[in-house]
C-alpha cells in the first residue's frame, strides 16, 4: 500500500509542477527576503526545534522572512518589534490564521478552536469559552487551581527529573476539573494524564513545518491512504473526550435518579 500511496503523491505532484513555477515567475519584489532551496521544494525545515532553524535565517536575512514551499509562501516574523509594528499597521489583515491540512482539518477534524479560521463558527466558540474565561468567572477556578498546584510542587520535589511531566499533570487535572468537573485531582502518571499529553504531543508534531507535504501541496488530501494515520488518530482524540463526557452524562443521570427517588 505504501508504495502505491507514494506513486500517486509523485503523480499529483507533477500534475502540480506547472502552476508552482507560473506562481514563482510572478513578481515577489514586494514581499521581505528569504531562504531558497530546492526548485520545486524550497528550503529544509528540520522537525526537530526548527525555529533554530528561522533564528538563523532572521540574523541572516533580516527581521521579516519569507520562502516559498510547494504552493504555500511563508513569512516569518522573527522579532518582537517587528511584530508590534505589522499588528499596529496590519491589524485588520491578521485576523485570520493559515490553513492547516494535517493538523487542523484531518487530526482535529476542523474541531479544534486554536486552528479554525476566522468565520461565524470561530465567533461562536469564542463567545461560548469568554463566558467561562471572563475575569469574573476565572476567580471562582482558584481553589481548584490552588490544590492542584500544591501537589505539583509535591510531586516536583518527590520526583524532580520528571518536572516536564509533572506540569503536563497539573494542566491537564485542572482542565478535566473545570471543564467535565472531575472532582478529585489528577495524577501525573494517570492514564487519562498519559492520553492527553500523546495527544498533545501528536498535534504539535503535526503543525511542525514541514512535517506533513499535504500543507504545501493541498491537493495530496485526496491522494487514498496518505492521511489515513492522522484520521486514525483524529479518532483516537474523539473517544478520548467522549469517554469524558460519558462520565458526566453518568454523573448527571445518577444525581437525577437519587432525587427522583427522594421524593417518594
Amino acid at each position: 500500500m505504501a508504495p502505491l500511496v507514494e506513486l500517486l503523491a509523485i503523480a499529483c505532484l507533477c500534475a502540480l509542477l506547472p502552476l508552482v513555477l507560473k506562481r514563482r515567475r510572478q513578481s515577489t519584489s514586494s514581499l521581505p527576503p528569504g531562504p531558497t532551496g530546492h526548485w520545486w521544494w524550497g528550503p529544509a525545515i528540520p522537525k526537530e526545534h526548527p525555529h533554530r532553524k528561522f533564528e538563523e535565517w532572521v540574523q541572516e536575512f533580516g527581521p521579516v522572512i519569507s520562502f516559498q514551499r510547494g504552493t504555500q509562501r511563508t513569512v516569518v516574523i522573527g522579532r518582537y518589534q517587528a511584530a508590534v509594528d505589522i499588528m499596529e499597521k496590519e491589524g485588520v489583515h491578521l485576523a485570520d490564521r493559515p490553513v492547516s491540512i494535517a493538523g487542523g482539518e484531518t487530526l482535529s477534524g476542523g474541531m479544534r478552536t486554536l486552528l479554525i479560521p476566522n468565520g461565524e463558527r470561530l465567533r461562536k466558540l469564542r463567545k461560548a469559552l469568554h463566558a467561562q474565561l471572563r475575569p469574573v468567572v476565572a476567580a471562582e477556578y482558584q481553589p481548584i487551581q490552588q490544590l492542584n498546584a500544591q501537589h505539583h510542587i509535591l510531586d516536583i520535589l518527590r520526583d524532580p527529573a520528571k518536572h516536564m511531566v509533572h506540569a503536563q499533570g497539573y494542566a491537564t487535572s485542572v482542565i478535566l476539573s473545570l471543564t467535565y468537573g472531575k472532582p478529585t485531582r489528577t495524577s501525573s502518571d494517570d492514564p487519562i494524564i498519559q492520553e492527553v499529553s500523546a495527544a498533545q504531543g501528536r498535534l504539535g508534531a503535526a503543525l511542525i513545518p514541514g512535517a506533513y507535504m499535504v500543507d504545501e501541496w493541498p491537493a495530496l488530501r485526496y491522494v487514498p491512504g496518505y492521511l489515513a494515520e492522522l484520521r486514525r488518530q483524529h479518532q483516537m482524540e474523539l473517544a478520548l473526550f467522549r469517554s469524558q463526557l460519558d462520565v458526566v452524562r453518568d454523573a448527571m443521570t445518577s444525581k437525577r435518579d437519587l432525587a427522583l427517588l427522594g421524593r417518594f
